[in-house]
């Protein structure tokens, strides 16, 4: 079997490159193997996407691995989907699926998956999926949800908890107005839009993991493979005009992200899991 150093994985075409296509790079460019594993791809115009995906991962200097899964819109139907975006209990033999996929693809490498931040049910499995794995395992945060206020944050006191972070009023007002903002939201009839919208109101709850888990955040600054990123990003050329109007403007949110969170440099962020407790504090008194 092909060994890899990294495997980055992608609930669909595009998560990968759109949130992390800068570390992607960045380990090609180092004499990396690499490997973008492509979860869910079987639905509505998977055979267009998977062309972009192959470009665009290609671009990055990566290889793609595609497990050819349907994703969440061939997998219930659409009412269905937009009401319950989160997994459900019928969405368990898929995560132990997806984990047993990756187990076998990941032997020996270091896996980045997704944080779990879009209350989607193909990305809550593929979080839950890398979260069982052994070893060394990273989360990236997904863009553009990442753009919104808030949502890493919520996702991260979720994962530290093991319980549901629910957002103030303030905070859903404040993922509203972002979601409300993109071009995605007018190619949705109105009838449609009504479940989502509820969803975004509520501030896009995701599904808690079983037990807390504990995570070191990492900075990595992707500055000088700005441009071979966007390039990748522009190969999904029926994706990201969803969410935003120019890839300059694209590309001008995320370094605004990047200043957001304090950062000197256009950055993107890791949370790698901490297998082992925290050392205990020593007192510091007589």
């Amino acid at each position: 079997m092909t060994r890899y150093h990294q495997v980055f994985v992608s609930p669909h075409a595009d998560d990968a490159a759109f949130s992390a296509g800068g570390l992607v790079a960045l380990a090609a460019r180092a004499g990396r193997r690499v490997a973008v594993v492509t979860v869910f791809s079987h639905g509505p115009d998977g055979g267009a996407r998977a062309r972009e995906d192959t470009l665009a991962i290609a671009r990055l200097g990566a290889e793609r691995v595609d497990l050819g899964l349907p994703e969440l819109l061939a997998r219930r139907v659409a009412a269905e989907a937009a009401r319950l975006p989160s997994p459900t209990v019928e969405d368990r033999p898929l995560i132990e699926r997806v984990a047993g996929r990756l187990a076998e693809l990941c032997d020996g490498a270091e896996v980045i998956g997704p944080l779990g931040i879009a209350g989607h049910a193909d990305h809550q499995i593929a979080f839950q999926a890398c979260a069982r794995l052994p070893g060394e395992v990273a989360f990236y945060e997904e863009m553009p949800y990442a753009l919104a206020p808030h949502v890493t944050a919520l996702r991260l006191a979720t994962l530290a908890t093991g319980v549901p972070c629910p957002a103030s009023v303030g905070m859903q007002i404040g993922i509203a107005r972002f979601w409300f903002g993109l071009p995605l939201a007018r190619e949705l009839a109105p009838a449609p839009f009504r479940p989502l919208a509820a969803w975004i109101a509520a501030g896009a709850p995701t599904l808690p993991p079983a037990s807390p888990v504990a995570v070191v955040e990492e900075r990595v600054d992707v500055s000088g493979v700005m441009d071979a990123k966007m390039a990748a990003v522009a190969d999904y050329a029926s994706q990201w005009p969803r969410f935003h109007r120019s890839l300059s403007g694209l590309r001008a949110a995320l370094a605004g992200h990047s200043r957001r969170i304090g950062s000197p440099h256009v950055c993107e962020r890791l949370f790698r899991r901490r297998l082992d407790p925290a050392p205990p504090v020593e007192d510091g008194g007589p």
